[in-house]
């Protein structure tokens, strides 16, 4: 089950636990809610295939060949955001929750037999009404601090870092991620998270905007790897999701991250230490995703 309560301290001193229309741009067209999986009749070995697959493993595909036609537009159009990585789909909490999402994840049949562990969850934490202090609904599956949910389902893009050998994913490693444990005058990976999104727009892309990557991103992408056969993101290193803010729960003052230990997924929490293997995630999709 997805609502499983574990937490332990790792060495790098982290927590861890129909007619067609024209295609809209920016949104993903041709999904529905009612969970009623489509046969495969796509590639699934590249990204676009794996992305619509992924989304009728989550029951979401209405009419495969329309949602493939979207898909492959949306992430063409992200060769004109500046920036490279590993395109995916951003879904709200209103389509399907981040708990759900991982269910599927976890339960899905894949090629080859290939079957992966139980996702670890530290459900004082990430899981909505099981603690008072933790995250509620409406914290998390948000692209922004303290923003909202309320957003169509959308192409966007995971931003590389070339600089991150060991995992391209993670930004700003070795920082801390608040200041509560920052010294005097050190940046934080929400600072520089926030220069970062200045940057980009100072660049002039009027069309798309930078936010962090949160952790319901990180699934659907090891969701479309695993239907690859691929290894799973963040396998090296922790990413805290620089959308959340800090909790203090039970005795533990803590943020939400995410890593995979070999295949197996973890969402637990980081006190938000200043560590060589910690670091945060952003992402680059359409400005305008109304839903």
């Amino acid at each position: 089950m997805f609502t499983y309560s574990k937490i332990m301290y790792n060495e790098a001193h982290t927590f861890i636990e129909t007619e067609k229309e024209e295609l809209r741009d920016m949104a993903i067209e041709g999904l529905k809610t009612i969970p009623i999986p489509q046969p495969n009749k796509v590639n699934l070995s590249d990204q676009v295939g794996a992305s619509v697959e992924a989304l009728n493993i989550l029951g979401l595909v209405e009419d495969r060949d329309f949602v493939t036609e979207s898909v492959t537009a949306e992430f063409g159009r992200l060769n004109q955001s500046g920036r490279t990585g590993e395109p995916f789909i951003q879904l709200p909490r209103s389509v399907i929750s981040l708990a759900d999402l991982v269910q599927a994840s976890d339960n899905a049949t894949y090629s080859d037999d290939r079957q992966y562990p139980e996702t670890v969850v530290y459900s004082e934490l990430w899981t909505p009404g099981f603690d008072k202090d933790g995250y509620t609904a409406e914290e998390v599956d948000n692209l922004t601090l303290g923003g909202n949910g309320d957003f169509a389902p959308h192409a966007r893009v995971a931003v590389h870092n070339p600089a991150s050998e060991q995992e391209p994913l993670l930004h700003f490693i070795g920082k801390p991620y608040d200041k509560k444990y920052a010294e005097k005058g050190q940046q934080t990976q929400l600072e520089a998270v926030e220069e970062a999104i200045k940057a980009y727009e100072a660049e002039g892309h009027e069309d798309f905007a930078m936010t962090p990557l949160n952790a319901k991103a990180v699934a659907f992408i090891a969701l479309t790897r695993r239907i690859k056969g691929e290894t799973m993101p963040i396998s090296w290193g922790f990413m805290r999701d620089a959308t959340l803010t800090r909790k203090e729960v039970g005795d533990y003052s803590l943020v939400g991250n995410v890593d995979f230990d070999g295949n197996k997924f973890n969402l637990h929490g980081s006190r938000g230490d200043a560590f060589s293997d910690n670091g945060v995630g952003l992402s680059v999709g359409s400005k305008e995703i109304n839903p």
